[in-house]
């Protein structure tokens, strides 16, 4: 699937994919419990592997992410990681 072949709508003058990245299960705040949380922890343990998993969003034309991101340093380097491996912001 090419970038521009995802869906995308306009929000606020914004252009937006229409599916976007969460969070929570990145972070490790699964909501159903300790096991999950540190299994997401344990997985997600690295900007690479952050990286990784963004950079298959980001070949498949999902470039919007929300959360509490921008005060978490390791998801603003694994955003920044995955759009220098990409060359998508």
């Amino acid at each position: 699937m090419s970038n521009d072949a995802f869906p995308r709508t306009i929000v606020g003058g914004v252009s937006l994919s229409r599916m976007i990245i969460g969070t929570n299960w990145i972070l490790g705040w699964s909501h159903t419990g300790a096991a999950a949380d540190t299994l997401i922890h344990n997985t997600n343990a690295s900007k690479e592997a952050i990286a990784d998993l963004l950079e298959v969003f980001l070949n498949n034309g999902v470039d919007t992410i929300m959360g509490i991101f921008s005060t978490i340093p390791l998801i603003q380097e694994a955003m920044n990681l995955a759009e220098d491996r990409t060359g998508k912001g």
